[in-house]
């Protein structure tokens, strides 16, 4: 095997909407550049839905002819539904030195929600970037090269026509 690839690295298990997959898409290139692919609907070993959180999958394989490989990739499990009519950032706490650099700003639950624009701002007030997502209530911020300290977002959820629909602050917490 020579690699392997998620179609996600965040996703919630068990949803057929728009905001998030309902299965991990496990892509496998063997040696031979065979793809194998293999789902994961976010259910541990007894069929119970896993709870939100970091984990890891690790793909074990074995080529038959006595040579196997172990690679490993990180993956972030959110909640199947978020709380209605809000601005919700999973996570809000990011452990850059354990590999958790990005949050995602959910929007989806304010109802009529089409676009989502997220401007970051310092405990000072001080811009950081923004983030529009034209198509989605949703986006992400990665905060990779980013001081830790606790960081303020405040998120526009837009309508089909443009107009702010609800207007929310968001908290995230930085740490190196």
């Amino acid at each position: 095997m020579t690699s392997v690839n998620l179609n996600t690295n965040i996703f919630r298990p068990g949803t057929s909407t728009s905001a998030g997959p309902s299965n991990v898409q496990i892509l496998l290139m063997t040696s031979n550049s065979a793809a194998v692919t293999l789902l994961w609907n976010g259910t541990n070993d007894t069929g119970t839905v896993v709870t939100p959180g970091e984990y890891t999958i690790e793909v074990h394989w074995d080529n038959g002819q006595g040579s196997a490989s172990d690679i490993k990739r990180e993956i972030l499990v959110m909640a199947e539904i978020g709380p209605t009519g809000m601005v919700v950032a999973r996570p809000n706490q990011l452990l850059i030195n354990k590999g958790v650099s990005t949050t995602i700003f959910d929007g989806s639950s304010v109802t009529n929600a089409v676009s989502l624009k997220v401007n970051i701002y310092t405990i000072l007030g001080e811009l950081v970037t923004v983030i529009a997502s034209p198509s989605t209530p949703m986006t992400s911020w990665n905060a990779t090269g980013i001081a830790s300290g606790i960081y303020i977002a405040s998120a526009e959820v837009l309508d089909g026509n443009g107009g702010v629909i609800h207007q929310q602050f968001v908290k995230v917490l930085v740490i190196h």
